[in-house]
């Protein structure tokens, strides 16, 4: 892949709120040398009332992988000490 090669990779992200409850992120990933990009990745959350629990569906893209790999996520608060 294009992480064995020398060089430099570099990447970006940014998550933008749709209200309270909805957040988007979205990012790329970008090979210096050849400058191209190399990956880009997005997902959309779900945030509950008290903001504790977030489910995020990611969805991302490698050069020289076929497909999309995606995958879901649920972050849950750790209990009190």
């Amino acid at each position: 892949g294009f992480l064995a090669a020398p060089g430099w990779t570099g990447g970006a992200r940014l998550g933008v709120p749709l209200g309270a409850r909805i957040t988007t992120r979205g990012g790329a990933d970008v090979d210096f040398e050849v400058r191209e990009i190399v990956a880009a990745v997005a997902s959309l959350e779900l945030h509950d009332p008290c903001n504790c629990v977030v489910v995020r569906a990611t969805a991302s893209h490698r050069i020289g992988r076929g497909g999309v790999d995606a995958w879901l996520a649920v972050d849950l608060p750790l209990p009190d000490r």
